[in-house]
């Protein structure tokens, strides 16, 4: 895995790694009603307030777009 070009990559990649070999995230990315383990929120909160990723090109045109 190459390293992380941004804050966003960073996240991605760290709560990945966790989820793959955590069954309370596991479960809890199938189903909503389930809990994540402890590290995975904090991995999870990182991930979420890490920002749009950076491939998401339609989303920062669309946000762009005057109202």
């Amino acid at each position: 895995m190459s390293a992380p070009a941004n804050a966003w990559e960073a996240a991605d990649q760290a709560y990945q790694a966790h989820h793959f070999n955590c069954p309370h995230c596991i479960s809890a990315g199938i189903s909503r009603s389930q809990e994540r383990c402890p590290d995975g929120q904090t991995l999870w909160t990182r991930y979420l307030n890490a920002g749009d990723p950076p491939h998401f090109t339609w989303l920062r045109q669309r946000q762009r777009k005057p109202t």
